[in-house]
């Protein structure tokens, strides 16, 4: 039932939002969401606070990265994300994740568990069950993964699984960035 008061877009390229944020500002919104990736999203965000746009910040997955706290730090307060991973949903996540800044620790980006974990979770619950289960003739392994259901750790608890177009459905987390941290928004993740 919400209608949004404007709708804006950009090129991936664009460094300056100035229209964009001049139309947004006008229809004083309440929230603005982002659909994007980094750099334009932390760009989109301190440009609107360089205009005096207060609204809050929302996003899906694209504005879950932690960089997004590096590239805009004071602007970035408070924004809303929908996540595939947090570390603090369940046991199995926090032990994962520290296993994966121990291991990554000296690499030469800082270690990522948001961005890693889906990832290794495609491959280690997924498709190494499948490729063990049916080997690599691709119209079989296709098959099993159609058929592939489980839960994933560092979501809330819930059958995952391909549905008839083959998109993965899984549960989300809602977080929200609190300093230099994602912290599970507060009555959001039941």
């Amino acid at each position: 039932g919400v209608k949004p008061v404007d709708l804006e877009s950009y090129q991936t390229s664009d460094k300056d939002f100035t229209a964009q944020l001049t139309h947004i500002a006008a229809a004083e919104p309440d929230a603005v969401m982002l659909f994007g990736t980094l750099p334009a999203i932390a760009a989109i965000m301190n440009q609107a606070r360089d205009q005096g746009i207060e609204a809050r910040f929302l996003g899906a997955a694209g504005l879950s990265n932690e960089a997004v706290m590096k590239l805009a730090p004071q602007a970035a307060q408070h924004a809303i994300a929908t996540a595939y991973f947090h570390t603090d949903t369940d046991a199995i996540a926090k032990a994962w994740t520290a296993r994966y800044e121990q291991e990554f620790a000296n690499a030469n980006q800082a270690p990522r568990p948001s961005q890693a974990a889906p990832a290794y979770e495609a491959l280690k619950l997924m498709a190494a069950p499948c490729l063990a289960q049916v080997g690599t003739d691709k119209d079989k392994l296709r098959l099993c993964l159609k058929d592939w259901h489980g839960t994933l750790f560092g979501l809330p608890p819930a059958d995952a699984h391909f549905d008839a177009t083959n998109q993965l459905i899984v549960p989300l987390v809602v977080e929200e960035v609190v300093g230099t941290e994602f912290k599970l928004l507060p009555g959001a993740n039941q």
